[in-house]
């Protein structure tokens, strides 16, 4: 073989394998996540309105999601990947408390949401931290209205909508997400090497582009999306727990609303994750719902209070749960 030939190969190996091993432990799909990116940015937030308008496969599914106001106005990115699927949903409820808790100011919704046919925007009484992008969902929506609940700060393939429509019509009693982990017997959260990860261990998080089967897990996360529906809850017992129950659950509705729902949660199989953009995460990170302020326990402090205070709500203390 020629030395051009071999130097060529050499060239595609470098470029090829950091590509596949960042696919690998990510979970994510550099190469389609890239390619979705540049065709988003085709065109403006307006025009994909008009085409999820006009698409003919829509699905009954309501997108859910928050955000607070320092981060609205770097919303746009995310609203596009919403409107940019190959299945529309009945429609996407941005759900904005009138006051923000965590930020102390109100909401200035720009006018370029508020011309958006596809984008609600719901005003809410109450700021319910990060759940907030449910809760009003749970309240005024029909008990089997399928909500998908996701994030203000990813971006979603554009299978998304078409992939829980799918698995939501076969599992009609199972709440899903695209990614979740189990509590581990000593009810401690912990950090998880990435192969102790990809191997399952928890409480290693669960990504939909890792698992081969369904996998049932004890809590959902919405970073990734999860569908839900209101008949899976004592909706107002669930949102009474919030006053009756740790401070710390108000910044944490994965583990809280996993703790409530009375019906299995899986992680099922998928081709794509989300992804991320990579211009905004230092203002993402800053104002992150969840954030708390410093001196407040950390993330892995206030989960493993949060699944103790929860500890009879889990598979290893309930026993495998069928799907």
């Amino acid at each position: 073989m020629s030395s051009p030939w071999i130097i060529g190969g050499a060239l595609l190996l470098l470029v090829w394998l950091p590509v596949r091993l960042y696919d690998l432990f990510s979970g994510r799909r550099l190469l389609l996540d890239l390619r979705d990116k540049a065709r988003m940015g085709l065109r403006d937030v307006a025009a994909w309105d008009r085409r999820a308008q006009a698409n003919p496969r829509r699905s009954d599914l309501v997108i859910c999601l928050t955000t607070l106001p320092s981060r609205l106005p770097e919303i746009e990115a995310t609203l596009k990947s919403l409107l940019y699927q190959s299945t529309a949903p009945a429609r996407i409820r941005l759900h904005l408390p009138r006051l923000s808790r965590r930020e102390r100011v109100g909401y200035r919704v720009p006018d370029w949401i508020l011309a958006l046919k596809s984008i609600e925007v719901v005003a809410c009484e109450q700021d319910h931290g990060p759940a907030t992008k449910f809760i009003p969902a749970l309240q005024d929506l029909p008990a089997d209205q399928r909500i998908l609940v996701l994030d203000d700060d990813k971006l979603y393939p554009p299978d998304l909508v078409a992939h829980f429509d799918a698995l939501s019509s076969e599992h009609p009693k199972t709440a899903m997400g695209s990614s979740g982990w189990c509590v581990p017997d000593d009810l401690r959260d912990r950090q998880v090497t990435a192969w102790g990860t990809l191997q399952g261990v928890p409480p290693g998080r669960r990504k939909a582009t890792h698992v081969r089967a369904p996998e049932a897990v004890d809590i959902l996360q919405g970073h990734s999306a999860f569908l839900i529906r209101p008949a899976f809850f004592d909706v107002d017992q669930f949102v009474a727990s919030y006053a009756d129950g740790p401070k710390e659950a108000f910044y944490n509705d994965d583990i809280w609303m996993s703790g409530h729902c009375k019906v299995p949660k899986v992680v099922f199989p998928a081709r794509r994750f989300c992804f991320v953009s990579w211009r905004r995460v230092g203002l993402y990170d800053r104002t992150s719902l969840g954030r708390r302020d410093a001196g407040i326990k950390s993330q892995i402090e206030t989960n493993t209070l949060l699944i103790r205070h929860l500890r009879d709500r889990w598979m290893n203390f309930l026993g495998p749960i069928n799907s």
